[in-house]
């Protein structure tokens, strides 16, 4: 009876050093802002939010699994990059989509299979937003949009840090795209409200 007790107390204690040595903390990213970038001046005095994508929990989505959503950045982005100058006008910025869709990739079953590491998803991110402006009288009316989309692919055997890291860099990369395009079309199609 001793001898058994012994042996599950020994189990116990391997298991227990087993599970120390392979959990891995979780990483921490930062957070994605545009507030350092330069301020696009426009002449108008609101800006009204407008979300009309609708984050889903089923597949193929998984904006709510990755460890940065695009629509947090999508949310952020006219506070961070346009100070309001004017006293009349008035913006619309209409949030489109904001999704990361989630796609199985096959893999071969065979045997030569087992000596590669193949890419076993593939992750597709999309921003899209519309900017509208409209002058207090309404005679004046202009709006442009951005839409971006950027992929990856992740390999079958990435542990979990290392899914995360590049899903992270994946949205990063997105907001960076959105931002760059979205002022550029502001610039040219909404020159009229620019300071």
């Amino acid at each position: 009876m001793l001898i058994m007790k012994m042996r599950a107390l020994a189990l116990i204690v391997l298991l227990g050093v087993t599970s120390a040595c392979t959990s891995t903390p979780r990483q921490t990213f930062p957070d994605v802002t545009f507030a350092h970038l330069p301020a696009i001046q426009m002449a108008v005095n609101d800006i009204i939010i407008e979300q009309r994508y609708q984050t889903t929990l089923t597949a193929p989505h998984a904006e709510h699994r990755v460890p940065l959503n695009p629509l947090s950045f999508m949310k952020r982005w006219t506070s961070d990059r346009i100070v309001q100058t004017g006293e009349d006008s008035q913006a619309k910025y209409i949030i489109v989509e904001a999704s990361v869709l989630e796609h199985a990739l096959d893999t071969d079953g065979n045997i030569t299979a087992i000596f590669t590491n193949e890419q076993a998803m593939r992750y597709e991110a999309t921003a899209e937003a519309i900017l509208e402006v409209s002058s207090g009288n309404s005679l004046a009316q202009g709006n442009t949009s951005a839409r971006v989309t950027r992929s990856v692919t992740i390999p079958e055997n990435a542990t979990l840090n290392e899914r995360e890291k590049i899903l992270f860099d994946l949205v990063a990369s997105l907001a960076r795209d959105f931002d760059s395009q979205m002022e550029e079309s502001i610039r040219a199609h909404l020159g009229g409200w620019l300071k």
